[in-house]
C-alpha cells in the first residue's frame, strides 16, 4: 500500500512539474511573439498593437479583400486589418476591444457573413482563445460566458495549451509579411468557370449566442463613439442573399449603415478577379477597395 501511495505521489509530482514547465514555456512564447512571425496573424485580437483610426474586422473576406494602404491614402487615416479566416463574431468582438484599448479608433468596417454567426465558428472554436485566458480579462469573460466549466480546467497548463505545440514551431520558424494585417491572394489573369446555384428561399437564422456578441460589438462601438459600418465584400454566385437580407434588417433596427458589395458592377462577376467564390485576388482588391474607401470618405464627411 505504501509503495502505491509513493508511486501516485511521484506521478502527481511529475505531472505538476511538467505542468509548471509548460506554463512557463508557453506563456513566455505567447507574450514574446516576433512581429514577423506567422503566429502574429493568428492572434491578432490580442497581439495587434497598432493604434489605428480605422479597423477592419471579419473572417477571410476581411483578411484578403480589403487593402489598408488604399483606404489610408484616400482618407488620410491609419488603418489596420484584423480580419482572420475561420473566425466568428467572438474573435471580432475581442479585436474591437483590443483596438479601443490601443487608442485612436474612430471607424470599424465589419465584413460579416453567415458562417461568422453560427455556433460552429463561435462556441465550437472557443478553445482557440485559451492561450490568453489568464492574460486578457475580455478573453476570460468570453470563455467564462460560453464555457464556464473550463474555468477550473484552465488552471492546468496541460489543458490550456493542449494542441498548441505547433504554435511554438510557427513562432520561431514560420515568417509572414503583411500590409497592416492584409494578405493578398495571388492573381493569375486566368478566367475560370464558376458554377452558380440558386439559394434556397429561406430566412437566415443566426445562432442566438453569436448574435448576442454581434449586439455587444454594436453596443461597444456606441459606448466609445466609434462609427460602425457592416459590409459584405464582392463574391461570385448567389449564396449571399439570405444573410444579406438578415444583415439589412439587423442594421436598420440598430441604426447602422449596411453596404452590400456582393454584386459590385465594377467587377461584373469577372472570375479573373476572384481567387474563389468568396474571395477577391490581389487585382480584384485594387478595384474594390478604392470604391469602399471613397464611400467611407463620404460617410465620414457627412457625420
Amino acid at each position: 500500500m505504501k509503495s502505491l501511495i509513493k508511486y501516485i505521489t511521484y506521478v502527481l509530482g511529475g505531472l505538476l512539474i511538467i505542468d509548471l514547465i509548460i506554463r512557463f514555456v508557453f506563456s513566455f512564447t505567447y507574450s514574446h511573439v516576433p512581429k514577423d512571425a506567422e503566429l502574429m496573424q493568428r492572434y491578432k485580437y490580442e497581439l495587434n498593437e497598432d493604434s489605428a483610426e480605422i479597423l477592419i474586422i471579419g473572417a477571410s473576406r476581411a483578411m484578403f479583400c480589403y487593402q489598408p494602404s488604399i483606404i489610408s491614402d484616400t482618407l488620410q487615416m491609419s488603418v489596420y486589418d484584423a480580419g482572420l479566416d475561420g473566425v466568428g463574431v467572438i474573435g471580432q468582438y475581442l479585436s474591437v476591444q483590443n483596438a479601443i484599448n490601443n487608442g485612436d479608433l474612430k471607424i470599424v468596417v465589419y465584413d460579416l457573413g453567415a458562417l461568422q454567426l453560427t455556433d460552429k465558428w463561435n462556441q465550437d472554436k472557443i478553445s482557440a482563445y485559451y492561450p490568453y485566458y489568464w492574460e486578457d480579462k475580455y478573453v476570460r469573460e468570453v470563455v467564462d460566458d460560453c464555457k464556464p466549466s473550463a474555468k477550473w480546467l484552465l488552471k492546468s497548463a496541460l489543458y490550456q495549451y493542449n494542441s498548441c505545440f505547433h504554435d511554438i514551431v510557427r513562432t520561431f520558424f514560420q515568417k509572414k509579411v503583411n500590409d497592416h494585417g492584409y494578405e493578398p491572394l495571388p492573381y493569375t489573369g486566368k478566367e475560370w468557370e464558376p458554377q452558380y446555384w440558386d439559394e434556397k428561399e429561406e430566412a437566415f437564422v443566426p445562432d442566438p449566442w453569436a448574435e448576442k456578441y454581434l449586439d455587444k460589438i454594436v453596443e461597444l462601438s456606441k459606448e466609445n463613439q466609434v462609427k460602425l459600418v457592416i459590409t459584405m465584400a464582392p463574391g461570385l454566385g448567389s449564396g449571399f442573399r439570405s444573410s444579406s437580407l438578415y444583415l439589412s434588417d439587423y442594421c436598420k433596427k440598430n441604426g447602422i449603415p449596411f453596404w452590400d458589395f456582393t454584386e459590385l458592377k465594377e467587377l461584373n462577376r469577372d472570375s479573373r478577379y476572384f481567387k474563389d467564390y468568396n474571395h477577391l485576388n490581389s487585382e480584384g482588391v485594387k478595384i474594390f477597395t478604392p470604391i469602399l474607401a471613397h464611400k467611407l470618405k463620404t460617410f465620414v464627411s457627412e457625420k
